[in-house]
């Protein structure tokens, strides 16, 4: 696992990898930011509500 030197460090290496998909995938990037978005809100939901 990687670990960032902050926040904004994070935010940056994960819109530059967003990026670069999206431009290898023809995949708009705001759908690739929402995408993320909903990953780690169901991510969160399995972990604090198993079972659903």
């Amino acid at each position: 696992m990687t670990h960032y030197q902050s926040g904004g460090a994070f935010r940056r290496a994960l819109e530059d990898r967003s990026r670069s998909n999206s431009l290898s995938s023809n995949i708009l990037l705001v759908r690739l930011r929402k995408t993320v978005a909903f990953d780690r809100f169901l991510a969160r939901l399995v972990k604090f509500q198993p079972g659903i």
